[in-house]
């Protein structure tokens, strides 16, 4: 496998990373362009008892008796399987007893009520310990953020690998840096436009805002044109007379 190096002027390259670095300026000013969500971490505590019986005989707990989430039937285990099913005795006569009900189906008696815990936080009792720090620790952060500018900022900047592509964005608007501009805050002022985290995506908006703006100016400049020359006609109509 050969390998195939290419020399370019140093200029070229400082201009193209300075039009990458305005323009990521703007995008994130205009919150345009965001990074990626990081996907919620998974309970550590949860994987590692996944092959472990969460449930011992006697413990309280409640079932889906009807398997769709809907009727939540409390409960008491009176056996547990070594493939981590349990025989249950329900409180409700009309259930009958329960054998070798898969753990999906069962939850923390009352799990399935939710309980409002401080201000604008929503608790469910289902969550494990580890969850609730995962969220707490987002919250806590977010917290952090509108009070430290600086954390805010970092929050705000676009990650390394959406910047190293913006010349994509830049290519969308013909490679003119002013233009690409005004599409990005054309874009921004739309209702309903929410952030992009996709470079690509971004681009192929910018490509299609250059192309309804060049569409635009084109009609106005044959309506300005065909007026114009509507304006000549009648002032050659009414000039001075031939001289005979």
């Amino acid at each position: 496998r050969s390998v195939r190096v290419q020399r370019r002027p140093k200029v070229s390259v400082e201009a193209e990373f300075g039009a990458r670095q305005r323009l990521a300026v703007q995008l994130e000013a205009l919150q345009l362009l965001v990074k990626p969500k990081a996907a919620k971490r998974k309970s550590v505590e949860k994987e590692a008892k996944s092959d472990e019986p969460e449930w011992k005989v006697g413990d309280k707990v409640e079932f889906d008796a009807e398997g769709n989430g809907q009727k939540w039937v409390a409960a008491e285990v009176t056996k547990v399987h070594k493939d981590c099913h349990y025989d249950l005795d329900p409180s409700e006569a009309w259930v009958g007893a329960q054998t070798r009900v898969p753990p999906v189906f069962i939850q923390k008696n009352g799990a399935h009520k939710e309980v409002k815990q401080g201000e604008g936080v929503w608790h469910w009792e289902g969550m494990s310990d580890s969850e609730d720090e995962d969220w707490a620790e987002d919250q806590d952060a977010d917290q952090g953020d509108n009070d430290d500018p600086d954390a805010k900022a970092a929050k705000d900047a676009i990650a390394f690998e959406q910047f190293d592509r913006l010349d994509l964005v830049l290519e969308a608007a013909g490679g003119d840096e002013d233009v690409c501009m005004s599409a990005c805050r054309h874009l921004a002022a739309v209702p309903g436009v929410n952030p992009f985290t996709d470079v690509t995506k971004l681009a192929a908006a910018v490509r299609g805002a250059c192309q309804g703006y060049n569409a635009t100016l084109e009609a106005e400049t044959k309506d300005g044109g065909a007026a114009a020359g509507a304006a000549g006609g009648a002032g050659g109509a009414g000039g001075a007379p031939a001289i005979k």
